[in-house]
């Protein structure tokens, strides 16, 4: 575990596995694609307790680049998180954009003379 920025705790799985391809032994430390890290031990003890030490496993790898391997495949909820997040921000973004736009237009010049500011008169 270690502290981030702003203090809080994080707890990840430390997890190291070796594969062999083509004869060559590598090392793994991939759970999955994407960053691990939470704020609760139990999440990370998790992880921990489906690849206890010793045991055998499937070690998926880029047949193009070797190095690279992961022990679950696949796109999962946390990788998700980022882009759905940023596209919701956007989207309320764009939405005041737009409200600001046809809510507050302009008036036009026709309007403006035809509706000629009322003088204050003084008291």
């Amino acid at each position: 575990s270690r502290l981030d920025d702003d203090g809080d705790r994080l707890y990840w799985a430390d997890i190291e596995y070796e594969y062999l391809v083509d004869g060559s032994q590598l090392t793994g430390r991939n759970v999955k694609f994407g960053k691990v890290n939470t704020n609760r031990s139990s999440d990370a003890d998790k992880v921990l307790q489906k690849y206890p030490e010793g045991v055998l496993v499937n070690v998926y790898y880029n047949p193009d680049e070797v190095e690279i391997s992961v022990l679950e495949p696949g796109v999962h909820g946390s990788t998700w998180f980022m882009p759905i997040f940023g596209l919701v921000f956007g989207a309320f973004g764009l939405g005041f954009l737009l409200i600001g736009f046809f809510a507050f237009k302009p008036k036009s010049k026709q309007e403006l003379v035809e509706k000629p500011f009322k003088s204050v008169q003084e008291f």
